[in-house]
């Protein structure tokens, strides 16, 4: 069976519609652990390195990735796939850094995706959470 995403994103989409938030927590943090448990290496990976990856994947197009001692924000363009890029970035996030973390992310209507990770000890308000 081959799976290409369009099906992923039907089928997430109705989940939320039948479960609610449920899924939404479920996929962000299935992709989480799969990427920190080592599956893609973040040593040296830059802007350029992440915008071709997801890409390359058909995710959508990286506009921002900065980040300080605390916080990663990155605005992806075109999203596909939003809360699977959603866990990837805060699993990334937590494999450099070697923390547990909270994100935060907002979806425009647009299909601009708006991520922030923060380590999690850290809260803020108006975003979905997870």
């Amino acid at each position: 069976m081959v799976l290409t995403g369009m099906e992923l994103e039907a089928i997430f989409g109705e989940l939320e519609r039948e479960l609610g938030d449920t899924i939404t927590k479920v996929v962000t943090e299935t992709q989480r652990r799969f990427v920190r448990t080592c599956f893609y290496d973040v040593e040296g990976m830059g802007k350029l390195d992440m915008r071709d990856q997801l890409a390359l994947r058909g995710l959508g197009n990286l506009r921002e990735l900065s980040s300080d001692e605390r916080v990663l924000h990155v605005k992806v363009e075109n999203i596909f796939l939003h809360l699977m890029v959603v866990g990837l970035v805060q699993g990334l996030y937590e494999q450099a850094r070697v923390t547990d973390s909270r994100v935060e992310w907002e979806l425009s209507d647009e299909g601009t995706l708006d991520i922030e990770v923060y380590p999690r000890v850290r809260a803020a308000a108006g975003r979905k959470r997870s």
